[in-house]
Parts: structure tokens; C-alpha cells; sequence
């Protein structure tokens, strides 16, 4: 399963708590 970001509204919806949730969530993923 590929996932992918669309960068129009990643960006906006992202923000610093997002961004750690997508890190952990992108590892765990990854494992």
C-alpha cells in the first residue's frame, strides 16, 4: 500500500504535532 501526500493540503494541514505523528506513523509503516 502506497500512500500518497497531496502537497496542496499537506502542507497547510501538517503542522509541528502533525509532523511527528506522520514521523511515527511513516516508521511504524516502513517496519
Amino acid at each position: 500500500v502506497r500512500l500518497v501526500w497531496a502537497p496542496d493540503w499537506s502542507l497547510d494541514l501538517v503542522t509541528e504535532q502533525g509532523k511527528e505523528a506522520l514521523r511515527e506513523f511513516g516508521i511504524s509503516v516502513e517496519r
